[in-house]
């Protein structure tokens, strides 16, 4: 279980007086239970991408403590930190502007795959296995989306690409950053009920800001 305890977060207004500051966080308490899923709640402005983001490691918290199991991971060497980060992978809120345009879907994906297989120690044929098989957890023929721009895909597809090459990675939590914040009610429905699918089947852990 991941624990994010008494987490605030400050940022610095530029070209206000000296000093100034706003506060986007302040004090938050959050469980993340592994393959739970969690809504967090709030108006606009009220910090929740700023949470997300947090909780997804791409911004640090001004105070606070990040546990795991109990275990407060800013005591944890750099690798392993970075490690455990990898598993906690945000889905972003504009798909198409989370895409590279000027490499296509294989070029994105494989990527990806490459580099965690690095890291994690896979051979190459675990590369070649996977591809096609986090495209068939997100519901696309890798026929049709591979060797495609993000341009030249759907307004439904691009939203499964990004959770697809978050999923190449095998993380244990995603953060959707309003990933759901389609006007299609129908293909909003279809990426929650994905969503729903992962954490049943994967185990996976969603934190999902609602629309």
């Amino acid at each position: 279980m991941v624990r994010r305890v008494g987490i605030e977060k400050t940022y610095r207004v530029r070209g206000g007086k000296r000093g100034e500051s706003v506060h986007a966080l302040r004090g938050v308490d959050l469980d993340i239970p592994d393959g739970s899923a969690i809504s967090i709640i709030g108006e606009s402005g009220c910090g929740k991408s700023t949470l997300g983001r947090i909780i997804a490691g791409i911004e640090q918290p001004t105070s606070g403590t990040i546990l795991c199991d109990d275990t407060d991971i800013t005591k944890w060497n750099a690798g392993r930190r970075r490690e455990f980060l990898r598993g906690i992978q945000m889905i972003h809120q504009d798909p198409y502007s989370a895409l590279n345009p000027v490499r296509t879907i294989d070029e994105i994906l494989m990527d990806v795959l490459r580099l965690h297989a690095r890291e994690s120690g896979k051979d190459s044929h675990w590369v070649d296995r996977h591809l096609p098989a986090i495209l068939d957890l997100v519901g696309l023929d890798p026929g049709y989306v591979l060797p495609r721009y993000p341009h030249q895909l759907s307004g439904g597809m691009r939203p499964r690409i990004v959770i697809a090459r978050a999923l190449a990675v095998e993380p244990t939590v995603l953060v959707a950053d309003e990933a759901v914040s389609l006007n299609d009610v129908s293909l909003r429905l279809g990426i929650l009920g994905l969503l729903e699918r992962l954490r049943n089947d994967l185990g996976i852990s969603v934190v999902l800001p609602p629309p």
